[in-house]
């Protein structure tokens, strides 16, 4: 499948696959590639297939479409490397050359293969450390580069980039590099760059090979990457030395370390036996801290399973979440008080095969400003406020691999929407004073309990994000549709609030279970929990009954009504 790599402008770093017979370009929502550029018209060109091919249109933009520096009109065939500009944006079309930024530093690494035929062949290889040689290599590692690392207490992104710093100091290198496996590709993903420059070019091939076949390499001569095309990339350096090392834990490989220095025979095989030690030690550290950071964000769900019902509308309702479950983006639609974050983890659930590694976070507007409330989703970078001193990564990128759910759909600010349209179109977002995109891999699951077509005709919820989630919507059941469920339910809810308040959980009276299966539950789950918090609290001899509920005056009771009173006769009356 043909690409287009954005490598200047506002999508730097985003790969967009050439699906279908035909893609647009431009400012609208409407377009399959939206750039967020003034100089760019609503639908400004397209890329349409032609037999073996693909051709290049300009819709009759107000700036134009340039191919290769030319000004483009119709029909123009294109071919692999071609650089398209429009706006303040070049594209790559079907680029062998990848361009990435990295996660938790500043810096842009690009990436490359060598010409055909020109591989460069390791001066020495050794492979990954056995499992009974790993705690040996670890501890000499350890023993040698004290205070590598650092502590729980320094966040993960921060404690990250300063550990590639300090390789880059110890190694005396140009360059550093900490490379990990994006768990939603499988491709490998800059994480962190240190060294004498904000940027690297690297090879593709080599940082594969280390990878894939678990191999610390080491590299000497003159550099064989033919000369970068991308506007800004950095220069081929003359002649190099390169260290690449698996970054190793528990058998599996993490990621690659790379080290280089812009010099010949720079490094021995002394330097490749420490490197490797050193890619066992980062990755060990790096799999404490993930599952650290993975334990310290979960948060075991405050309601029961949704779907233990065995009503026909949770039957419906587990069926349609079965088939949103392989989708990056579902909306979850119901009544004020239903359980919607208990529908959002089953969807997570089977999202991620169950594996409680995988994260699930929540995020909900509670009033803060605009630009704290996309800092806090999409993360920060270093100035983008008077008070910030260091980059910081939003919940998007924390959420890495796994699932965000997003509470309240309607009531995130609309420059918040705009960026989450974005990143479902592209799979991209930019953090709040940075311009490039970052790739993201955690998928929406996005609830509202209000009428989103009302809101969207309202202003308050965007149009074309609207359009974006309600293909893959499924409708939570309110609880008077499941009144075969609510016995159980209402026990979960007495043994949960009994043990909150350290009582023995009381019985469930008939009159009770009966109450609570003729009310109509205007509030759903919600009230059906607050009622049997009450019933907890009020309930002395060890059963619930009906008085308990504080159902009894309640107008909302599904019960037929009072007979009328009987007219009386004249005489009667008298």
């Amino acid at each position: 499948m043909a690409t287009l790599l954005c490598v200047r402008g506002p999508l730097t770093g985003l790969r967009i696959p050439l699906a279908g017979e035909e893609i647009t370009i431009g400012r609208g929502g409407e377009c399959t590639v939206v750039l967020p550029d003034s100089t760019v018209s609503r639908v400004h060109a397209r890329i349409r297939k032609h037999r073996m091919g693909w051709l290049l249109d300009d819709c009759k933009s107000a700036h134009g479409t340039f191919l290769n520096g030319r000004e483009a009109g119709e029909s123009f065939p294109l071919a692999a490397n071609d650089e398209i500009r429009i706006g303040h944006t070049i594209l790559l079309f079907d680029s062998t050359y990848g361009v990435q930024n990295a996660g938790y530093t500043d810096g842009t690494v690009y990436t490359t293969r060598p010409p055909s035929g020109q591989e460069a062949d390791p001066v020495a290889v050794l492979d990954a450390v056995p499992e009974e040689e790993h705690s040996a290599a670890a501890r000499d590692a350890t023993a040698l580069l004290a205070g590598l690392l650092d502590g729980p207490a320094v966040p993960l992104g921060e404690a990250a980039a300063r550990t590639v710093g300090r390789i880059a100091v110890f190694f005396r290198a140009d360059v550093a590099a900490l490379l990990l496996e994006d768990p939603a590709n499988g491709e490998l993903r800059a994480a962190a760059l240190a060294g004498s420059a904000n940027k690297a070019l690297f090879d593709r091939q080599a940082l594969s090979r280390a990878f894939h076949q678990r191999q610390a390499m080491l590299l000497t001569g003159r550099a064989v990457l033919k000369k970068h095309p991308v506007p800004g990339a950095p220069k081929v350096p003359a002649e190099r030395s390169l260290l690449l090392a698996p970054v190793m834990a528990g058998g599996a490989c993490l990621g690659v370390l790379s080290i280089q220095r812009n010099e010949l025979d720079a490094y021995s095989t002394k330097d490749l036996h420490l490197v490797r030690a050193v890619g066992c030690l980062v990755g060990v550290w790096m799999d404490s801290r993930r599952r650290a950071e993975a334990l310290r964000r979960a948060c075991p769900p405050e309601s029961p399973p949704l779907l233990f019902g065995n009503s026909p509308a949770v039957k419906r309702l587990r069926e349609r979440l079965l088939e949103l479950a392989a989708e990056s983006a579902v909306l979850l639609r119901g009544e004020r008080g239903t359980d919607l974050e208990a529908a959002a983890r089953e969807v997570h659930r089977l999202q991620s095969a169950g594996n409680p590694a995988v994260p699930f976070l929540t995020v909900r507007y509670r009033g803060e400003s605009a630009p704290q409330f996309e800092a806090e989703l999409f993360g920060q970078q270093r100035g983008a406020f008077n008070s910030t001193t260091e980059s910081r990564e939003g919940l998007l990128e924390l959420a890495r691999g796994g699932a965000l759910y997003i509470e309240e759909i309607t009531e995130i600010p609309p420059g918040a929407q705009e960026k989450l349209l974005r990143y479902l179109q592209h799979g991209g977002f930019a953090r709040v004073g940075e311009e490039r995109l970052h790739r993201g891999a955690a998928r929406i699951v996005a609830a509202t309990a209000r009428g989103p077509e009302e809101e969207a005709r309202a202003g308050r919820l965007d149009k074309d994000l609207l359009a974006r989630l309600e293909r893959y919507t499924a409708v939570v059941p309110p609880l008077r549709d499941r009144q075969e469920d609510i016995p159980a339910l209402a026990e979960h809810w007495l043994r949960r609030a009994a043990a909150r308040h350290r009582l023995p959980p009381p019985e469930l009276g008939e009159g009770a279970a009966a109450a609570l299966a003729a009310y109509a539950w205007p509030g759903n789950e919600r009230e059906l929990a607050l009622t049997m918090e009450r019933a907890v609290l009020l309930s002395a001899r060890g059963e619930v009954e009906p008085g308990h509920l504080g159902l009894a005056d309640a107008p909302t009771l599904l019960q037929s009504p009072p007979p009328p009173p009987e007219k009386l006769t004249e005489s009667e009356a008298t």
